[in-house]
C-alpha cells in the first residue's frame, strides 16, 4: 500500500489471514526520488523479493531482500519498462497455476493526445510477460509462450547480411510478431521500420546503436496526424564482446511492445492513419555490415 511520510514516499506491508482484517507490520520501502508512487507489487522470485512500482513514470523494478522485521533491502534497481505513460503503466501480476508469475500492465491513451481516431476507449493491456530471475539480480522479463497459438503464416530467414540497401520482409500486417538473432560487432546502428507506408510517409522504427548501447522506438513518423505523441522512448543496453542481440517485437495496430535479450522493454502506443502502413523493413546505418542469424516474422491472429 503507497502513502507518503514527511517528504518521503512510502510503501506500507500489512499482514490478513482472511483478506477481511488487516495488521501493519512496517515500512516497506521509502523513496524522496519520486513525487507519486501507486500499485506497488511485492512477491518472492526464487531467493529474492521483487517489489514493483508506478512512479508517475516509467515503471520500477527492485530485487532484494525482505528483512525480518519487514523492511526492504534493494540489492539492484532498474526500469521494467522504459515508456511510463508514453505506453507501459500500473503493472499487476499473479501466479499462474503452474507456478509463473505472469504480469500484466496498462497501455494508456495517453499518446493519442488529441487524436480522435479509434477513439472510444481506455487503455489496453499489455501481452501477458513471464518472470524470473537472471544475472546479478536482473528481471529477466519475456512473453509468455502460449501466445504462440496465435501466430499464423510466417516466413523465417536465416544468415543474412545486411549493407547499405535496405531489407524488405516481404511480410505485411498490422498484428505481427517478430523474433530477430543479430551477431554485432559493435559498430553497427541499425533500424527495423514496421507499420510502413508503402512511401515510408509513416513508419515505426525500432532501432540498436551498438556504438553507445541504446535501443530506441522513434514514432516521429508513426502517423500522418500532428496530434498523438512522437517523442522517441529509449533504453540502454549495453553488450559485452562476442554477446548476441535478441529482439522480440509484438505488433497490434495501435500497440508495439518490444523486448531486447528478455532484459530490456520499450512498449508504446501508435496511430498510423494510411492503410498502406503495414510493411516491414531492415536497413543499416552505420557499421560495413549487419549479420543476421535469423529473421522469424509471423501475421497473428486475433484472440476473439
Amino acid at each position: 500500500f503507497p502513502t507518503r511520510r514527511s517528504s518521503d514516499l512510502c510503501v506500507l506491508i500489512y499482514k490478513s489471514s482472511n483478506s477481511s482484517d488487516w495488521k501493519f507490520l512496517n515500512i516497506l520501502y521509502e523513496t524522496n526520488q519520486y513525487k507519486f508512487l501507486e500499485c506497488p507489487n511485492l512477491f518472492k522470485l526464487g531467493d529474492k523479493y521483487v517489489l514493483i512500482y508506478s512512479p508517475n513514470d516509467m515503471v520500477v523494478y527492485h530485487t532484494g531482500i525482505l528483512n525480518s522485521d519487514f523492511t526492504f533491502t534493494t540489492e539492484y534497481q532498474d526500469i521494467f519498462d522504459n515508456s511510463g505513460w508514453e505506453g507501459y503503466y500500473a503493472p499487476n501480476s499473479l501466479v499462474d497455476q503452474n507456478g509463473r508469475r505472469i504480469i500484466w500492465g496498462w497501455m494508456t491513451e495517453v499518446p493519442r493526445g488529441e487524436f480522435e481516431g479509434t477513439l472510444g476507449w481506455s487503455g489496453a493491456q499489455s501481452i501477458p510477460r513471464m518472470l524470473s530471475l537472471g544475472d546479478n539480480g536482473k528481471l529477466k522479463i519475456e512473453p509468455v509462450p502460449e501466445l504462440e497459438v496465435l501466430r499464423t503464416e510466417g516466413k523465417l530467414l536465416s544468415d543474412i547480411k545486411v549493407n547499405s540497401e535496405n531489407l524488405k520482409l516481404g511480410m505485411q500486417g498490422r498484428a505481427l510478431e517478430i523474433k530477430v538473432d543479430f551477431e554485432l560487432n559493435g559498430d553497427e546502428e541499425f533500424s527495423i521500420q514496421v507499420l510502413q507506408s508503402k512511401n515510408a510517409q509513416e513508419q515505426t522504427s525500432i532501432s540498436y546503436n551498438a556504438i553507445n548501447g541504446e535501443l530506441t522506438v522513434d514514432r516521429s513518423k508513426s502517423t500522418l496526424s500532428k496530434l498523438p505523441h512522437k517523442s522517441r522512448l529509449s533504453a540502454n543496453l549495453y553488450l559485452s564482446k562476442g554477446e548476441k542481440l535478441k529482439l522480440h517485437i509484438f505488433i497490434d495496430h495501435s500497440i508495439v511492445e518490444v523486448f531486447a535479450n528478455y532484459e530490456k522493454c520499450i512498449s508504446t502506443r501508435i496511430y498510423p492513419t494510411l492503410d498502406s502502413s503495414t510493411g516491414v523493413s531492415l536497413s543499416l546505418a552505420k557499421g560495413k555490415e549487419l549479420n543476421i542469424k535469423s529473421f522469424a516474422i509471423w501475421r497473428i491472429k486475433s484472440i476473439w
